[in-house]
């Protein structure tokens, strides 16, 4: 059978999502990539560069004009010794600094040490002196290889909070104490304290002679303590192809690709007091994955997240509008169906007793009987026409509700009137409440219908008032495997259509109750059918 096209299908969800997966994966995916991009270029800015760069430049100024007044020569030899080292490090090239005709450069490996207070820079005497903590737990805790991953991990911006609070960070170290020499600038290592997932070690890294140095007590409250490994050992002056040079007014400024072999005074590199010589990497940029590959994965991880979830909220938003679509389709569909049958049948039998009447029309009797049955078909069905009206306003929920006081004795009393074969056990007391005494009674005739239609026939109806709630019980011979589909309209104990009502009466009696604030609880078990109005 061909599908009708336009008609409306019974929403999947899995069909929805996946749609619109595709959709959001992309977007967020560009996005993602953008974003990455984007990292990578902030990263190989020139801001960022040269702000290393400058450093080394100022404090090679500094100390160029420390020699010339003779002032603050110490401190300024120190702290340019440290921007070169740092720089070595982040940086991955090679800088020296020349001076007239003293060069200054950092040796292939570096460790340092300095204070918060007065800032005084102390360079490692001897990198064998780490030994002890490179072979500590047979070179657990090798200090190249932690700087290693320092130097790796130095744009990994998902580390920056655990690097600067060191909680989450994989492994620091720190001295508890070191033996300096203020003349030198120069300390060799005492204890050096590490932490390691969570868990701490303390190696001495103390040599047997310390002779001519002064011992102090660091901690990391004093000291910051740096294994500053030099990145780029195999770099020489011979490799440096970058200057950064001061002009006539004393401020440097960039020279690349210089030619040595231009003869120009006013540019010839050495004729001036000082510069700073680097040499660069070929390809310097660098992209994002390369530079920080675990931040670039957790941003397209994360974009990946987004995606799925708004894709979850997006596809159940359409999901639950597409699936209400369907249930008023379903549910108009199935209730046109439901009385376009209910009322064929009484239909079909006026036409059959309609078409007797003219083959009996000397026989007075049979005509009478079959005006009668006429008679009672046209009933059956102008009740299903009003019982159909009735739950059309129900549903639309456009009722004016009077509340008034209700004596539910007096009221269920009134309702048993309409049901002479329907016997019935009354218990509680005189219960009132407020509510529309119209829409109450209205349900409470439906259930009782329902007891008359379908309970056993001579068994009493068991009725109980409670001030919360009231019981409408009866024996039944009838099975309901989903007891509370019955609300539903048109829907009966059996999957056959009988002349046994419409199947509106508790579909009405619920609606009626919702009205009011009030709930239907159905429950069928060991052959009894029972009905609850909840008032709380």
């Amino acid at each position: 059978m061909a599908k009708v096209k336009n008609a409306i299908a019974k929403p999947k969800y899995s069909n929805i999502f996946a749609a619109r997966f595709v959709v959001f994966f992309l977007i967020f995916m560009i996005a993602g990539g953008l974003t990455v991009e984007w990292m990578g270029e902030f990263i190989n800015s020139k801001d960022i560069r040269e702000a290393y760069r400058t450093k080394v430049g100022k404090q090679a100024r500094l100390l160029y004009e420390a020699i010339e007044s003779g002032e603050d020569y110490d401190r300024y030899f120190e702290e340019l010794k440290l921007a070169m080292s740092i720089y070595q490090m982040v940086e991955d090239d090679y800088a020296e600094v020349h001076i007239g005709s003293e060069t200054i450069k950092v040796g292939d490996t570096a460790s340092i040490i300095y204070g918060e207070g007065d800032r005084h820079i102390y360079f490692i005497e001897d990198m064998s002196y780490l030994d002890p903590l490179n072979n500590y737990m047979n070179g657990k805790f090798d200090a190249k290889t932690y700087n290693d991953w320092i130097s790796k991990n130095q744009y990994e911006f998902v580390y920056l909070y655990a690097y600067n609070t060191f909680k989450y960070n994989e492994r620091y170290y720190y001295l508890k104490n070191a033996y300096i020499n203020p003349e030198t600038h120069t300390f060799i290592p005492g204890v050096v304290h590490i932490t390691d997932s969570g868990e701490e070690y303390d190696v001495d890294c103390t040599p047997k002679d310390t002779k001519g140095y002064e011992y102090v007590e660091s901690g990391y409250s004093y000291f910051i303590f740096n294994l500053a490994y030099r990145v780029a050992p195999d770099r020489t002056t011979k490799d440096v192809d970058s200057f950064i040079i001061p002009d006539e007014y004393g401020s440097p400024w960039n020279l690349q690709g210089y030619d040595f072999d231009n003869d120009d005074p006013a540019r010839n590199v050495y004729d001036k007091p000082w510069y700073v010589g680097y040499s660069e990497k070929p390809n310097y940029r660098r992209n994002a994955f390369e530079l920080a590959p675990v931040t670039s994965t957790c941003i397209l991880i994360a974009y990946f997240i987004l995606a799925v979830i708004v894709t979850l909220i997006v596809s159940f938003i359409k999901y639950q509008k597409d699936k209400t679509i369907w249930k008023i389709f379903e549910y108009r569909s199935k209730t046109t169906e439901a009385m376009a049958h209910d009322l064929k049948t009484p239909m079909a039998a006026i036409a059959a007793y309609a078409e007797s009447m003219e083959s009996f029309s000397g026989d007075a009797e049979k005509t009478n009987e079959y005006s009668r049955k006429i008679s009672e078909k046209i009933g059956m069905m102008d009740h299903m026409v009003e019982d159909i009206l009735a739950l059309s306003r129900s549903e639309s929920g456009k009722i004016d509700v009077v509340a008034e006081e209700v004596n539910l004795m007096a009221l269920v009393t009134g309702s048993l009137e309409q049901f002479p074969d329907l016997k019935a056990n009354i218990n509680g007391g005189q219960v009132k409440i407020k509510t529309d005494r119209k829409l109450f009674k209205q349900a409470v005739d439906n259930l009782l219908s329902n007891c008359d239609r379908y309970g056993e026939k001579g068994s009493p109806v068991d009725i109980t008032i409670e001030p919360e709630k009231l019981t409408i019980a009866n024996k039944t011979s009838e099975t309901y495997p989903d007891v509370e589909s019955l609300k539903r309209p048109f829907v009966k104990g059996s999957d056959s259509r009988s002349d046994k009502g419409t199947g509106l009466g508790l579909s009405i009696a619920d609606n009626n109750l919702n009205i009011l604030g009030y709930k239907l609880e159905l429950s069928s078990r060991d052959g009894t059918f029972e009905a609850r109005i909840k008032f709380k």
